[in-house]
């Protein structure tokens, strides 16, 4: 799978869908992003701040990036478990046998249903 697009949904207000494209050019990257907000006027209110309210996370980007390093194999981490497939399946996807599991610790999962929609949370930080 190319690297291409993300699509996040970011569900605490203000409510939109958010969605990043990552171009080559000249051996560099344009990420180029859209929200998509419930009504004209929620976006109204949030347009005049949103583009200079998302420079500081930017900039804290670019030195990340620079300290990593690239490969053309993706990051895969394998774990076999002795059981069923049908029963690990089950673990993923069924509520009661996933929340009390997933996460990290001191952190909370909220179940959205299907399809499945991940949402992880510490502390008051939302991670979508």
């Amino acid at each position: 799978m190319k690297p291409e697009r993300i699509v996040l949904q970011h569900v605490s207000r203000p409510r939109f869908q958010l969605t990043a494209t990552f171009a080559e050019e000249a051996g560099k990257t344009r990420l180029t992003w859209w929200l998509l907000f419930d009504s004209a006027e929620e976006c109204a209110k949030i347009k005049p701040f949103a583009a200079e309210a998302n420079k500081p996370g930017l900039d804290r980007l670019k030195p990340q990036l620079t300290n990593m390093t690239t490969t053309e194999r993706p990051f895969v981490i394998p774990r076999g478990f002795d059981a069923p497939r049908e029963l690990v399946w089950k673990a993923w996807t069924e509520r009661d046998r996933l929340m009390p599991w997933w996460g990290s610790k001191g952190g909370r999962a909220r179940w959205t249903g299907l399809p499945i929609t991940w949402r992880r949370c510490k502390g008051n930080q939302a991670f979508h």
